[in-house]
């Protein structure tokens, strides 16, 4: 793919982490690993990203009625991050 191209589907893939983060519909370290992703990222990873927001997404509001859900939706990802780049 292009680097025009992939600069173009990384920004709308931040767009719309950040849009639903916002109406509490992904976890926060979710939405923080997206906002990192850059051309230069691992592939592997943004496929590990990608899968996880289709997994983890709810309900409008879901994460802000369920904090604990969300807490350790934030422990699995961040565990995965540890393992892949640690």
């Amino acid at each position: 793919m292009k680097v025009k191209n992939v600069k173009v589907n990384l920004s709308l893939l931040k767009y719309n982490a950040i849009k639903l983060r916002v109406q509490h519909q992904l976890p926060f370290k979710l939405v923080y690993y997206i906002t990192q992703l850059n051309e230069h990222s691992d592939v592997d990873w943004v496929a590990y990203l990608m899968a996880e927001s289709e997994h983890l997404l709810r309900v409008k509001g879901y994460y802000l009625r369920y904090p604990e859900i969300e807490q350790q939706a934030d422990d699995v990802i961040t565990a995965e991050f540890n393992r892949r780049f640690s």
